[in-house]
């Protein structure tokens, strides 16, 4: 009886530790910080993650696989992708993502990055294997949108969103401010 009882806390106890490894918060551990000069905008993300891009890039991609320079299919795992674009003809942030929304939006929402409101999409997978696609889009200073993609395939996907929330939670821009 002695025995069971042992072995059934000794299993709480392992339990337990896994689910506080899991959901351990990387950040102000060992995240690295990615800083954008170019576009004054920054974010933190997990080590074990990669970076292509660099400082001045319009586009960045981090990634749970190393890829291959010039491979732009979905890798294996799950991909991050950071795009900014010109807005040279000034439109709304709502105007700009009904132009550029996919037909299968599962849900709109508005959310808070770094201070600033932005637009959150969810949209249903194009395969079996794939999360739902989510998309952020934020106005920077009317010039510019930052676009931001979480992509994967399961189970990559599911274990890497809350790494992904981290990410937009830290996701910084500065505004230029015209005197």
């Amino acid at each position: 009886m002695n025995k069971k009882v042992l072995f059934s806390i000794f299993i709480i106890i392992v339990l337990c530790v896994c689910w506080y490894v899991m959901t351990l918060d990387w950040r102000g551990n060992d995240a690295k910080t990615f800083y954008n000069a170019k576009h004054s905008f920054s974010f933190e993300y997990p080590p074990h993650w990669y970076v292509t891009g660099d400082e001045m890039a319009d586009i960045i991609q981090l990634s749970t696989v190393e890829q291959e320079s010039g491979d732009g299919g979905l890798p294996l795992g799950m991909r991050v992708e950071i795009i900014v674009s010109e807005n040279s003809d000034k439109i709304d942030l709502e105007d700009w993502v009904d132009a550029m929304s996919r037909e299968e939006v599962i849900n709109r929402e508005t959310i808070t990055i770094g201070g600033m409101s932005a637009l959150k999409e969810v949209s249903w997978p194009l395969f079996d294997d794939e999360g739902p696609p989510i998309i952020v889009y934020i106005a920077k200073d009317a010039s510019y949108i930052v676009q931001i993609n979480y992509l994967g395939r399961n189970p990559d996907y599911i274990e890497n969103m809350s790494y992904f929330e981290q990410l937009l939670d830290s996701f910084k821009i500065e505004l230029i401010r015209s005197s």
